[in-house]
């Protein structure tokens, strides 16, 4: 299902059945549609829910393009995990992640497959383009981060491991990329209690770790040029500077919060109480804005 609220509210405005099965990405473009992406599926629809387009990534028997039928055919058998809009075409183009390593270039205008590339021999679980920067930074399920040049087409230039239990999550903005995800210890993975912190400038050079307890999604704060927001497994977030990585803070919430950010809104939302009390109160940040806010649900 795919739910749209208005964004400085928070009030249901609309939802549908995208897919049927689980939703695995949510792509705004602009404030009027959005693309949702399943394994096996792109969707384009309204923020009322009107579909305007949907590509399969196989395509059903007696399909009317000979020719995408084909490309598809051609392609290799694997989910699709993740999407992000290809730099320097606009919204026009999109670039969808796989679970055999491959990357897939979707051209929305058309709805057919524009191009697919093999760029790791692992799945690709994220996909980042730092707006005007036309580079593409990538994960894979077993850790590592791949960086490319997308005006060159999508290869990999460099790469770089981060975490050896695998990617739990990947976010890009300027010149960093912030990273999270797993760790082994005596041959069982287990949370790495660190975000890694890489600078784009010089080939994914590492630059320091910011402790956390147990991250398991990262982005980067959608107000503060150079904050990071982790949230952990326990219920916890923290809000860091990468700037001064010494200046961390650590809350703690009754439930995992969640940041969502919009073109001109920024709502955080997250419940607290006394261990006596049933119901807990909730505390809610609201800077209005304009135009629906999206989130997906399995």
């Amino acid at each position: 299902m795919v739910y749209t609220t208005q964004a400085a509210t928070l009030e249901p405005y609309a939802f549908w059945k995208a897919h049927p099965g689980c939703v695995h990405a949510l792509l705004p473009l602009g404030e009027a549609a959005a693309l949702s992406l399943s394994s096996d599926a792109l969707a384009l629809h309204t923020a009322g829910g009107v579909p305007r387009m949907r590509m399969e990534r196989r395509p059903r028997k007696g399909a009317a393009d000979a020719a995408a039928a084909a490309a598809a055919a051609a392609a290799p058998e694997e989910d699709w995990l993740c999407c992000a809009l290809e730099p320097g075409q606009g919204q026009s183009r999109v670039l969808v992640g796989g679970s055999g390593g491959g990357v897939t270039t979707v051209d929305l205008v058309g709805s057919k497959r524009a191009g697919q590339a093999d760029v790791a021999k692992e799945g690709v679980v994220a996909i980042k383009a730092p707006p005007g920067r036309g580079l593409l930074v990538m994960g894979t399920e077993g850790g590592r981060v791949l960086l490319g040049d997308a005006r060159r087409g999508v290869k990999v230039d460099h790469t770089a491991l981060a975490h050896p239990g695998g990617l739990a999550c990947l976010d890009a903005r300027a010149d960093m990329v912030v990273t999270c995800g797993y760790g082994v210890r005596m041959g069982q993975t287990v949370p790495d209690n660190t975000v890694r912190v890489f600078d784009l400038r010089y080939s994914l050079r590492p630059l320091f770790a910011l402790t956390a307890p147990a991250p398991v999604a990262v982005a980067w704060h959608p107000q503060l040029p150079m904050g990071v927001v982790v949230a952990s497994a326990d219920g916890s977030f923290c809000v860091a500077d990468v700037s001064n990585p010494a200046a961390a803070h650590n809350y703690q919430v009754a439930d995992l919060a969640s940041v969502a950010p919009a073109p001109r809104s920024f709502v955080s939302m997250h419940a607290w109480g006394p261990a006596a009390q049933r119901a807990p109160f909730v505390s809610s940040l609201v800077r209005r804005g304009s135009g629906p806010g999206l989130a997906a649900a399995s």
